[in-house]
């Protein structure tokens, strides 16, 4: 089984801006390519909008879907349970987030369940000598 990048979003109680979405699949669609490795979009939720024309836009391979209907951004422990079973199935490089308030509560949770590192705030992600090399914003985004 190859690895993968992929990349997490749902539909809730609040839905991620289409703008943070296409952000995070264009990183997840470079870091891929210097990987080597699959890219895949983990969408958990109801599909939003125009998601068919942004997988391909961005060479997404595939598109898990999880439609769970009872999303609440107040009770993150059903996402953070589906996301690990998800991740504990597969050989995941890299899962990426976007920068929502929903993707803040739960991307530490999932990262402790599954043993990983977490860097949040991260604005650009580069493999050197086979590592990521994560640059993240700090302070407001006003330091790198």
């Amino acid at each position: 089984m190859a690895s993968s990048v992929v990349v997490c979003t749902w539909q809730g109680v609040r839905e991620d801006p289409p703008e943070e979405r296409d952000a995070a699949l264009t990183l997840a669609r470079r870091v891929a390519g210097v990987m080597g490795a699959e890219l895949r979009w983990l969408m958990i939720g109801a599909a939003p909008d125009g998601h068919l024309a942004a997988a391909a836009a961005q060479g997404v391979a595939g598109i898990d879907h999880f439609p769970i209907d009872d999303l609440d951004d107040e009770h993150p422990d059903a996402l953070t349970e589906a996301i690990t079973q998800y991740c504990g199935g597969r050989q995941v490089a890299v899962l990426l987030f976007n920068q929502t308030f929903g993707s803040r509560v739960v991307a530490p949770r999932v990262a402790h369940r599954l043993g990983a590192g977490i860097v949040m705030n991260a604005i650009d992600v580069e493999v050197v000598d086979g590592r990521l090399d994560i640059t993240a914003s700090a302070y407001g985004g006003d330091t790198r």
